[in-house]
């Protein structure tokens, strides 16, 4: 405390206030006024903890959306990991499959190309043949 207090004997603000403006109206005007405050401050921290209120119901609601919204992503991420799994066979199913056509096909192509080699000379020996009945049928005459 101050020692100008202590000096007037005074052992509070208050109680120097008091005594500087001589009486009890001036503390009864203090205490007022304070309580006053006290009251405003309290309608302020009202309103305050409203709007705190306020917010952590939003927040909570917003918690409740991202909640709803992971679920649908892990859902997602599920349905994303079985197609994947389900297309992956699929497109290996698929890929065996050409694999082996494409083997066929180049085994098929082979046979053709020697039949048709094969035709090729059966058509030069029937040819040839066809040309000596000729002949052979213009001797007999």
């Amino acid at each position: 405390m101050d020692s100008t207090m202590h000096s007037v004997g005074v052992e509070s603000p208050t109680e120097c206030i008091v005594s500087f403006k001589g009486g009890i109206s001036v503390e009864n005007e203090v205490l007022d006024i304070i309580t006053a405050m006290y009251a405003e401050m309290q309608k302020g921290f009202s309103e305050v903890n409203g709007r705190f209120n306020k917010v952590d119901e939003r927040f909570d609601k917003v918690d409740e959306r991202i909640d709803k919204v992971d679920e649908r992503i892990d859902r997602l991420e599920k349905t994303v990991h079985k197609i994947e799994h389900e297309h992956g066979e699929k497109l290996s199913a698929l890929f065996d499959g050409y694999k082996q056509n494409s083997q066929k096909l180049d085994i098929l192509n082979g046979k053709v190309d020697k039949l048709q080699i094969e035709v090729s000379g059966l058509a030069l020996k029937n040819a040839y043949h066809d040309k000596r009945i000729i002949e052979l049928a213009q001797k007999i005459k």
